[in-house]
């Protein structure tokens, strides 16, 4: 008999926490490196993988307003040069 239900062990939610952290971390760096319109397009993009992969976490669409606000104001500056 096959049980369908998923067990999480304690270090998997770590690692989960661990891989949602680095990848907002690398998120953030992808913006800030940002030099043209383009690119910016590219770091919206990446953050909405990053909400595909993380939709299920508590934190994730919080982290991703943050991401879209911070990305939104790159662009601004970006256009405004």
């Amino acid at each position: 008999m096959e049980n369908s239900s998923t067990i999480i062990f304690p270090f998997e939610k770590n690692l989960l926490y661990y891989s949602m952290n680095k990848a907002y971390k690398k998120a953030l760096k992808v913006i800030e490196s940002c030099t043209n319109t383009a690119q910016v397009r590219s770091a919206f993009n990446y953050i909405w993988n990053f909400e595909q992969l993380f939709s299920d976490r508590k934190t994730c669409s919080e982290l991703t307003k943050k991401l879209r606000s911070r990305c939104a104001r790159k662009r601004k500056t970006l256009e405004n040069k």
